[in-house]
């Protein structure tokens, strides 16, 4: 049975009570972790190229259109009204994505309604914002992601609804086919949700599109295919390829299992704290595996209560039961090219799994349960309902792992630390007495180029390769620390302690070139003290 269209009041103010827990979640303590070097590389190209003092990697007539050679520059289109007024600070660059999020919740939400009923709508929708890898990753939208996210539970709602048209030619289909161009513009890896999702459609759902097909006047089908491949293609050989290594075979294997862990890692919140913090908490990473196997659990019992009891009365909800699958292949498909691209390796590659793992889950347990009459349906029900909540309460206490260590900046390793917006203040306020400001690691340049006053961002320069490429042996050794260290300027320098350093050897090499320096940096005494346990600030004199 089909849920009704309209919506009802009990429903909406369900899914705004989610939505509403879901930013109360994502948006604790928004300064923590503090803003981190991926998530501020869209932010120059919004701020503008005479405000940030940096040139997009790719522009048009003075518009931005690529951020990186495989991120375009979608988000800073969106961010540029909103920095304009409220500046750049964590609250306007993480506020915008955490609603953002809500939108994905929301068009999450209408896919299971359509496919199964409002009440196990509203269970997906509380999965959804209980799961830690969603709601951490989301708060820094850590890859990018978010507009992943959005961009693929816009294209499934679009595809659900074009499904159920006897048209080829409808408005979900163009809304389709629009979502996934922004979903690619947005970031290139996005091709892996279209590939699965083709290769799924035309897998589960081949007959609907030919009869399809046949509505359309003669040879147009014919033409819409040659001209969506021929886009497809052209964009994969222009854009992706030239950007992909070609996968090594014989490491298939080992990669299958690294990137099983790291899906868990990720599902758990166990790889966020990993990178976050000096001591990462213990989290129990079976939550994590507990979808796909559940998935592959109740897919498996429907099949054998199917086939040995036949002439009993279990029915099968076939509609159910073809969205899982179609979940499940796209899944499968994700998560084998994920393992064949050779650039990917980390959590956030793997949230692009999310929340298909899940529908997939939350499907094939709506078969299940429907196989039986009332009371039998009653009972499964029951009992899927228990182990959602021992599974949605081991993930609530994953969060509040990250919670209770997000009052303390001395939790979060250097990269990740909170304290870097007081670093910018201190440059504000101290910065103007410098010539020059170099950052000597990783993870520090990019944060004050987008957080500093304009003036102070002419003052830095971001060198950290030069130092870590350093060597006493090479030739031109000397001329680097003369280069480096100029006698004729005030110069500041930036880095970690030792405990948090990115680069250790970063380090290293910066302290021989400044011991063989004729004007070497001295630590600065007036730095406080909170600060000084992230940061090493050296300055030389003239």
């Amino acid at each position: 049975m089909r849920a009704s269209k309209s919506w009802g009041r009990g429903e909406r103010l369900a899914l705004f009570g989610l939505m509403l827990a879901f930013v109360g979640f994502a948006s604790y303590r928004i300064h923590s972790p503090g803003l981190y070097m991926d998530e501020l590389l869209f932010v120059p190209a919004a701020m503008g190229r005479h405000a940030a003092l940096q040139v997009p990697y790719r522009s048009w007539l003075g518009i931005p259109l690529m951020i990186f050679p495989y991120i375009g520059a979608l988000k800073a289109w969106i961010y540029a009204p909103i920095f304009r007024p409220f500046g750049v600070s964590a609250l306007t660059i993480r506020l915008p994505v955490i609603l953002r999020s809500c939108g994905t919740l929301a068009l999450g939400y209408a896919v299971v309604r359509k496919i199964l009923s409002p009440a196990w709508a509203i269970a997906f929708t509380a999965a959804c914002v209980v799961h830690p890898g969603f709601v951490l990753q989301t708060k820094v939208d850590w890859g990018p992601v978010v507009l992943m996210l959005f961009f693929k539970a816009l294209c499934l709602y679009f595809l659900v609804k074009w499904l159920e048209t006897p048209r080829l030619l409808s408005w979900p289909f163009i809304g389709a086919i629009v979502a996934c161009s922004l979903g690619f513009f947005d970031k290139f890896n996005f091709v892996w949700f279209i590939v699965a999702m083709v290769v799924a459609t035309a897998a589960i759902y081949g007959g609907e599109i030919c009869a399809k097909a046949k509505t359309a006047p003669k040879g147009l089908s014919a033409v819409m295919v040659m001209a969506i491949a021929a886009a497809g293609a052209a964009a994969v050989l222009w854009f992706v390829l030239p950007l992909v290594a070609l996968p090594q075979i014989h490491l298939i294997s080992g990669r299958f299992f690294h990137f099983w862990s790291i899906y868990e890692a990720s599902s758990t919140g166990a790889a966020t704290a990993f990178h976050w913090f000096k001591r990462p908490p213990p989290i129990p990473l079976w939550p994590g595996w507990l979808a796909s196997a559940a998935t592959a659990g109740f897919l498996l019992l429907t099949l054998a209560l199917y086939c040995c009891q036949r002439q009993a009365r279990f029915q099968i909800h076939s509609r159910a039961l073809r969205f899982s699958v179609w979940c499940l292949i796209m899944f499968i498909v994700i998560f084998m090219e994920i393992v064949m691209t050779p650039q990917a390796g980390g959590p956030h590659h793997t949230l692009m799994l999310f929340p298909i793992d899940l529908l997939a889950c939350f499907a094939a347990a709506f078969v299940f349960a429907n196989m039986f009459p009332l009371w039998g349906r009653r009972a499964a029900v029951a009992c899927c309902g228990i182990a959602f909540l021992i599974w949605a309460g081991f993930q609530i206490q994953g969060l509040q792992s990250h919670f209770c260590r997000f009052s303390d900046a001395n939790f979060f390793r250097g990269r990740w630390s909170p304290r870097v917006e007081q670093l910018a203040d201190y440059l504000n306020t101290n910065g103007k007495q410098f010539d020059a400001i170099y950052c000597v690691d990783w993870g520090i340049g990019q944060q004050m180029r987008v957080l500093c006053r304009r003036d102070i961002r002419k003052k830095l320069r971001d060198i950290w390769p030069i130092f870590k490429a350093w060597s006493a042996e090479k030739p031109d050794a000397e001329t680097m620390v003369k280069a480096w260290f100029p006698p004729q300027k005030k110069t500041l320098y930036l880095t970690f302690t030792d405990e948090n350093s990115v680069f250790p050897e970063t380090k290293r090499n910066f302290s021989q070139m400044n011991a063989l320096a004729d004007n070497p940096a001295q630590p600065v005494t007036t730095v406080p003290p909170a600060l000084g346990a992230v940061y090493e600030l050296l300055s030389a004199a003239e």
